[in-house]
């Protein structure tokens, strides 16, 4: 099978839109009936599942949507999730798709609330990133906060035009022809001369 991966730039620690980007990512990819999920698993059977999540770092943040697919299919794929994450930017979601969204966010925070590891795990990424313990009290308060308007309004501003970046890593003469409509630019690099610090370089450029 072939892995895509689409990024696309995220909200920063600080920002005061990162929770709405948190909510948006989770319109995404965060569950079964999420957008992603739904138009390549369930609408095409092209993946056994398809998800997304962000991070934020001080600096800036990126989003990643992800999936296995068949080889043959992998360009589909790719232009299948980018396509979500760009309608997203044009379609709000409906009040009970946000509902069952928020859902998802609010049920997981407060599973790791019920064990002595979960809550040591949250306490944790909260003083690694430098951010105040206080946050976590008004977590869901501000998940719930969030309207449909908010979600296509984050996903307009971040993920839309130039600043998605995909790679597909996978066999790419199985994959053949479905390649032509991708960028004349597009980095290919053979399995045997794969060199992450190169590559690095490369992207940073």
């Amino acid at each position: 099978q072939s892995g895509v991966i689409v990024s696309a730039p995220f909200a920063a620690d600080g920002d005061a839109d990162r929770r709405i980007g948190q909510v948006a990512s989770t319109v995404l990819g965060g569950g079964y009936s999420a957008r992603l999920n739904q138009e390549v698993c369930i609408r095409r059977g092209l993946s056994y599942g398809a998800s997304a999540d962000a991070e934020s770092l001080p600096t800036g943040g990126m989003l990643s949507a992800r999936a296995q697919t068949g080889h043959a299919s992998a360009v589909e794929v790719l232009q299948l999730m980018r396509a979500e994450l760009r309608r997203l930017g044009d379609e709000a979601p409906s009040a009970d798709e946000l509902a069952a969204r928020q859902a998802t966010l609010v049920g997981g925070f407060a599973r790791r609330l019920d064990t002595t590891g979960g809550l040591a795990s949250l306490l944790l990424g909260q003083l690694s990133q430098g951010r105040p313990i206080a946050d976590l009290e008004r977590y869901v308060s501000e998940v719930l906060a969030v309207t449909p308007e908010q979600v296509r309004d984050f996903a307009r501003r971040h993920w839309q035009g130039n600043g998605l970046r995909a790679v597909i890593a996978g066999d790419l003469k199985a994959i053949g022809e479905a390649l032509a409509p991708l960028s004349a630019d597009a980095l290919r690099v053979p399995l045997a001369e794969l060199d992450l610090e190169q590559l690095g370089r490369v992207a940073s450029r």
